[in-house]
């Protein structure tokens, strides 16, 4: 088979340029399709009346085809092929349309789609446990109030610290337990007036324990204040006064406590321990113990483990004996407060 001389008229090929990154893709040059085709043939076999001169039966049609196909071109036919374009549309894309693979039809409706094969239902949403794993699922009580610490059993211990109605709750302590519960009752939004005997040990507490010296009020103890309170920013009347309670304490409204500080527990205290509503108690000594069991009536055995509380401990006591609390101090608590005592 010999090849065609390359027609002298034409113009000198230019040699390919290199890619350049970015740079639209260059027109692939269409070459004439020198492929006879059957119809054609079926033409050329025509006279110039239209009249069909002979009829080809399938064979002879099907050697006309492979002799088109000797005859064509050989360089079309080894040509390489154009590396692939995008789907030419047509029509404009429009945006939030989703066109399917390839072209869209000529009349320009978008083919069916495809139907959605189902998931099979035995695996979807399949849960499968045993009566242990339901077993163990507990429904969580709600909890609320200022958090103390923990229980025995590692469990939060709160406290409705701040009520609508007036609260009462009485502290037998020291300086440190008296310090935590303010700076917990800070954390909520609370306002804290203090009402004290020796302001010494009060000096600079606000700055230290909120950075502002305005947050704390320290008070004499028979200089009277007006504390407004409210859900949002309930209000904490603290009165340090020794071991004989608050001599003039304000009477409390909705949303403001009463905390009485007592140092030790005697004669002095029980009518203030005998009204609270709470009454929490760090270590005791024998006559305290045997002082708070006869007024507030605590059973034997309660009496008998308040002497061997720890530092960090709290018991909350009522008719019925005590609830322990370990205070876990939490990290900036210990760097303000230093290490737990009584």
């Amino acid at each position: 088979m010999t090849t065609p001389a390359p027609d002298s008229g034409s113009a000198p090929q230019q040699p390919p340029t290199a890619p350049v990154l970015g740079a639209p893709a260059p027109a692939t040059e269409q070459r004439p399709d020198r492929t006879a085709r059957p119809e054609q043939q079926a033409e050329e076999a025509t006279d110039g009346r239209g009249t069909v001169l002979g009829q080809q039966s399938a064979d002879a049609a099907s050697g006309a085809r492979t002799a088109a196909q000797a005859t064509a071109d050989p360089l079309a036919a080894a040509a390489p092929q154009a590396p692939p374009h995008p789907p030419t549309f047509t029509e404009t894309p429009q945006a939030g349309k989703i066109y399917s693979a390839g072209t869209l039809p000529r009349d320009g409706k978008e083919p069916p789609a495809p139907k959605a094969r189902p998931f099979s239902p035995l695996h979807i949403g399949a849960h499968v446990v045993n009566d242990t794993a339901v077993a163990e699922i507990r429904p969580t009580a709600a909890r609320s109030g200022l958090v103390l610490g923990i229980d025995q059993q590692r469990q939060p211990v709160t406290v409705r610290l701040f009520r609508p109605e007036p609260t009462r709750v009485v502290l037998v302590g020291g300086l440190w337990a008296t310090h935590l519960l303010i700076l917990r009752a800070l954390s909520v939004g609370a306002r804290v007036a203090v009402f004290t005997s020796r302001p010494e040990v009060w000096q600079g507490f606000s700055q230290w324990a909120t950075g502002d010296s305005r947050q704390v009020a320290v008070l004499p103890p028979t200089q009277y204040l007006t504390v407004p309170a409210g859900r949002r920013a309930p209000a904490l009347l603290v009165y340090d006064e020794g071991p004989t309670g608050a001599t003039q304490p304000l009477t409390p409204t909705g949303w403001q406590t009463r905390l009485t500080v007592l140092p030790e527990l005697t004669s002095y205290g029980f009518a203030t321990v005998q009204e609270a509503d709470l009454v929490a108690v760090q270590r005791l000594t024998r006559s305290e113990t045997d002082a708070a069991g006869s007024v507030i009536g605590l059973p034997a055995e309660t009496t008998g483990l308040l002497p061997t509380l720890r530092d960090d401990m709290l018991a909350l006591l009522g008719g019925d004996g005590a609830q322990y609390v370990w205070l876990c101090p939490t990290t900036v608590e210990q760097q303000r407060l230093g290490a737990a005592r009584r």
